[in-house]
């Protein structure tokens, strides 16, 4: 039982709160805006809003002023955390108020999901703040909720003076630097006393320090929350989540359940695996618009698919059609047609036509020989260009024109979900389109890539 009294009820009822909330899932305990992102498929993770925090929520990342100068969280308000962590947070508040009547904790930044970890990614790297920014593929503690960005506001609200802004990437900010920056001038006995008294009061309540940012605290090592928790991907409004899932319920799952859905209006692409949305990226479509018709009109097509074939530099081995590896081999690989890759000279070989119209390689002398057109539309397909990801290149072909595209006597060839480094150089936003094919960054291909198959369904949709 836990036994209350002084300064340490409001503590109680507020783990009290926290407990009670812990039992309702996240769709019926988070507020219930329309476009709110909520964590999805993750347990034991609750928001520091009212009644359980009194905790002022100010997150950096959801306005233009932080150091990245981009708001990259959208509609993302909320400060989320892990259980645990919330609680830690709720007693490191008790702490400061015993101390500073008044005082309020302020989170700049609470759970993070790897899928904004990306775009921080992009806007640094290859910049001199790359080295603050965790690279996503390794993870922050921020990515499983179990980190915090906070500082103190007085009782009139405004921030304590903490010598440097909050993101400020610099020595100042450094606490390992304090005594030498003290003895200086650089910072003042007051801002140094703010700093100490924060770091005092979350010490206290069981967090960790770093000697690189006074407003940064991690509730455990990253060994430990990598062994406690798994990482959040992603953050979905509720109904989004819902949408996704209707579009692609009668959508057939492969043999390992998996499927993909490209909502094309939203330029998003959902990874879904029987009924639950495992990855969510954003993607580039073609130039030309939507519902792809002819061979060279630059469209994306509008249907269902099968990932016909795949190949990567990097990725997993996959079994394509007719039992040919999904290696690269620099300057000898090229989409062949419509189920293989083929390593040699071109000219040599010969097509046959199966009676469901599509095409293979055959050593059959009687059978056709390769035309022209097909040489071309090959030779064009240079796997290992920066167009398919360069060294990152991952290439899932569809089987456009399929059955049906060919009874409506569509044309075309060689549209796939691949990398593009083309595209990761100037953004999505910056970027002028495809020919037809639907492209990721590289580091989303690869996710994509490792889950997938050749004969995975495809559904794009405007």
């Amino acid at each position: 039982m836990c036994k209350c009294s002084g300064a340490f009820v409001p503590y109680c009822l507020r783990v009290l709160l926290l407990a009670i909330c812990i039992l309702l899932t996240p769709e019926e305990y988070f507020p219930a805006r329309a476009n709110q992102p909520l964590p999805y498929a993750i347990e034991n993770v609750v928001a520091l809003s009212p009644p359980v925090s009194n905790i002022r929520v100010q997150l950096a990342y959801s306005t233009s002023d932080n150091f990245l100068h981009e708001d990259v969280y959208g509609d993302l308000e909320e400060c989320y955390l892990r259980r645990e962590v919330a609680e830690m947070l709720t007693t490191a508040q008790t702490l400061l108020e015993a101390k500073r009547k008044g005082y309020q904790l302020i989170a700049y930044d609470c759970l993070r999901p790897r899928s904004v970890q990306y775009k921080m990614w992009h806007l640094v790297k290859g910049t001199g703040k790359e080295g603050y920014v965790a690279d996503p593929e390794k993870g922050s503690i921020h990515n499983f909720g179990a980190a915090v960005d906070v500082s103190i506001a007085d009782q009139a609200g405004n921030p304590l003076d903490m010598g440097t802004p909050f993101d400020y990437f610099g020595d100042l900010a450094q606490p390992r630097y304090e005594d030498r920056f003290l003895k200086d001038g650089a910072l003042t006995n007051k801002q140094i006393e703010n700093r100490r008294l924060l770091r005092e009061i979350m010490k206290e309540a069981g967090f960790q320090t770093l000697p690189e940012e006074w407003w940064h605290f991690n509730a455990f090592s990253l060994e430990e929350v990598q062994r406690r928790y798994t990482i959040v991907e992603f953050l979905l409004p509720r109904e989004e989540t819902e949408n996704a899932l209707h579009k692609a319920k009668d959508l057939p799952r492969d043999e390992n359940g998996f499927c993909l859905l490209v909502e094309a209006s939203e330029k998003k692409m959902y990874l879904i695996k029987n009924n639950t949305i495992q990855l969510v990226f954003n993607v580039a479509l073609g130039k030309g618009g939507l519902g792809k018709t002819r061979e060279g009109d630059h469209k994306t097509p509008l249907g269902d698919y099968r990932i016909k074939w795949m190949v990567s530099r990097h990725g997993p081995p996959k079994q394509n059609p007719g039992g040919l590896a999904s290696s690269v081999i620099e300057g000898k690989t090229y989409a062949v047609l419509d189920t293989e890759l083929y390593f040699g000279d071109l000219t040599n070989i010969r097509v046959k036509v199966l009676p469901d119209g599509t095409r293979k390689v055959s050593e059959d002398v009687h059978d056709r020989p390769i035309t022209r057109e097909e040489i071309g539309i090959a030779r064009g397909e240079k796997l290992w260009t920066d167009a398919y990801g360069g060294e990152q290149a991952y290439v899932m072909a569809l089987d456009y024109p399929n059955k049906e595209d060919r009874t409506q006597g569509k044309t075309g060839s060689c549209i796939e979900i691949h990398a593009s480094v083309n595209l990761e150089k100037v953004g999505y936003e910056a970027y002028k389109g495809t020919l037809g094919c639907v492209s990721l960054y590289p580091a989303y291909a690869k996710r994509i890539y490792d889950h997938v198959n050749p004969g995975t369904p495809v559904r794009i949709i405007e």
